[in-house]
């Protein structure tokens, strides 16, 4: 099963939650439209059309946050249910994203532009599953390219041919 997440990507119109109503509350934007301008489509930021202060950019972070909110309680439902089901020991759970967020108001990065920012480079990587013990964490370097080799290799399938990356399942041991 693959499930694709769209969240968190603009336009940032998380549903409102009490982690979003905080975040809302301390977020006193000083150009309510141009904040909305930036959450529908952050083209207008990146050519310099639109200007943000700090706390313009206090509230378009908030609304990126509650996005990350949205998405993190898609995955924590869907993870409920495969528990439910009574799955969980035989289910390998993988977690991960195409690419990160750079919410760098002083380059002009607020979102996936090309660029070698670690906003943009680093993404979440979460693995549960049959012999994965819980809470672990890797301290060394990972990577996308890592996560083909890894999921052959736990569920024991053989690749069809050579694969960039390796398995990360020593690490995972």
């Amino acid at each position: 099963l693959l499930v694709n997440l769209a969240e968190p990507m603009p336009p940032w119109t998380p549903p409102l939650n009490p982690y979003l109503m905080r975040a809302f509350a301390k977020a006193t934007p000083k150009n309510a439209t141009s904040v909305q301008k930036v959450c529908e489509s952050p083209q207008g930021y990146w050519s310099g059309d639109l200007e943000l202060d700090w706390r313009d950019w206090d509230s378009v972070v908030a609304a990126y946050q509650g996005e990350v909110a949205a998405a993190d309680a898609a995955v924590e439902k869907l993870w409920g249910a495969v528990g439910r089901m009574g799955l969980r020991e035989h289910t390998l759970f993988v977690v991960t994203s195409d690419h990160g967020q750079a919410l760098d108001p002083s380059s002009r990065l607020l979102s996936n532009q090309p660029t070698v920012a670690e906003g943009v480079l680093r993404v979440p990587l979460a693995i549960s599953g049959p012999g994965v013990p819980a809470g672990k964490r890797i301290a060394s370097p990972v990577s996308t390219t890592d996560l083909v080799p890894t999921v052959l290799d736990r569920l024991g399938l053989p690749p069809d041919g050579p694969l960039e990356g390796r398995s990360l399942t020593p690490l995972l041991d």
